[in-house]
């Protein structure tokens, strides 16, 4: 193919005789007189006598390309962005894959967040994958389970104004399946202070006094009621007779309650 574009060997590029310099033809046909593109040239007003086979006369020809264009931060799925490559203008639908880890709404994007039964009740902090660094995510005390936390500012960049969207991020407590004895019995100690449960828990009695008591027993958890009693104990002494009358009162009601145990164990 020779530097000409579009002709095949020479150079025989030739202004259409029909034409003269117009790009027009006209034709008579009896009374009627009517003008038209010119048939040979196409209105570029020049006849190309020996076309390329490729692009048939026209300079151009479709050709597939691979090239890299950039991506701006923040682009959702099924946006259209129009970008220059080349000379040539080009639109390209952007299809974004789904992140098993993030769920994207907008700008904004949503985590879960699995913590501890002692981090909710005690409070503490966690580490979380974030969309451009880890973050810390503090945990505030006595949070339940499906909390939703805001992290302002750590979502996506905004494409069409300035700023980020907002993290999310769902707690869910993890509650253990399996518990060691000395976790168990921590567990029923915390069963028998608990107050205002809804229904009932499971191994656990009310007593005549309206007291929640557990129907087991064992060494480490008779060694944890010995020292809440204890420290009921230096806690009532303190506070003159009233005081020291209200701690009597608390040991005879907590041996009533050993007397039942007691009881219904045999």
């Amino acid at each position: 193919m020779s530097r000409v574009e579009g002709v095949s060997r020479a150079p025989k590029q030739r202004l259409a005789s029909t034409v003269g310099t117009t790009g027009m033809e006209t034709i008579t046909t009896g009374p009627f007189v009517m003008r038209q593109t010119c048939r040979f040239c196409h209105g570029t007003r020049a006849h190309i006598k020996f076309p390329c086979a490729h692009c048939e006369g026209k300079g151009q020809c479709v050709q597939r390309r691979t090239v890299s264009i950039p991506i701006p931060a923040g682009v959702e799925d099924g946006q259209v962005l129009r970008l220059s490559v080349g000379r040539k203008e080009v639109f390209v639908r952007v299809r974004v894959t789904r992140s098993d880890y993030f769920r994207r709404d907008g700008q904004d994007v949503h985590t879960d967040a699995t913590i501890g039964l002692s981090q909710a009740l005690l409070g503490g902090a966690t580490r979380i994958m974030g969309v451009y660094e880890d973050l810390t995510l503090e945990i505030p005390a006595g949070t339940s389970s499906h909390t939703t936390i805001k992290l302002t500012g750590k979502g996506l960049k905004k494409v069409s104004s300035y700023g980020y969207g907002d993290h999310y991020v769902h707690v869910k407590i993890k509650i253990p399946t399996e518990l060691t004895p000395k976790q168990k019995s921590l567990i029923i100690a915390l069963a028998e202070l608990e107050m205002n449960t809804p229904g009932t828990v499971t191994g656990m009695t009310h007593t005549k006094q309206g007291n929640v008591v557990s129907i087991e027993s064992n060494k480490i958890l008779e060694s944890i009621r010995t020292i809440l009693k204890e420290g009921r104990g230096r806690g009532g002494g303190g506070g003159g007779g009233e005081g020291g009358g209200g701690g009597g009162k608390e040991a005879v009601m907590e041996e009533e309650e050993e007397e039942e145990r007691n009881k219904e164990r045999n």
